[in-house]
């Protein structure tokens, strides 16, 4: 099944929507962003070009009074990667990468958001 960028946005907005209030009302000065894949220095810096996604800011935790002065942060979603997984499921491969996304945007490193998926999909 193909998506293209129009549809994902539009699939990241309801996934939004759908986020409990305590999370949805929390962020803030985020742009959601979808590109076909990541750029050849993003590439350099994770040593990958197989990125999901990528949050791109300064955590909730490590804002201070200064923060309102500097550019929203950034969540990108790359629709050619997630072509290469997400398979029938796209929904379900979006809001997986989203919330990941979205954790770092809390504060929380990939370590702690892989504890979190396994004990998720443990119960």
């Amino acid at each position: 099944m193909a998506i293209d960028k129009e549809q994902l946005s539009l699939l990241i907005e309801e996934i939004l929507e759908e986020l409990p209030p305590l999370f949805k009302n929390s962020i803030s000065n985020v742009e959601f962003v979808v590109e076909d894949y990541p750029d050849p220095e993003i590439q350099k810096q994770f040593g990958s070009r197989f990125l999901l996604g990528l949050y791109q800011g300064i955590p909730l935790p490590r804002r201070n009074r200064s923060y309102n002065l500097v550019m929203p942060d950034r969540i990108v979603i790359y629709l050619g990667n997630l072509e290469r997984v997400a398979g029938k499921n796209w929904p379900e491969e979006v809001k997986k990468v989203l919330w990941h996304e979205i954790g770092h945007y809390f504060g929380l490193n990939d370590e702690e958001l892989w504890k979190l998926s396994s004990e998720e999909k443990s119960k």
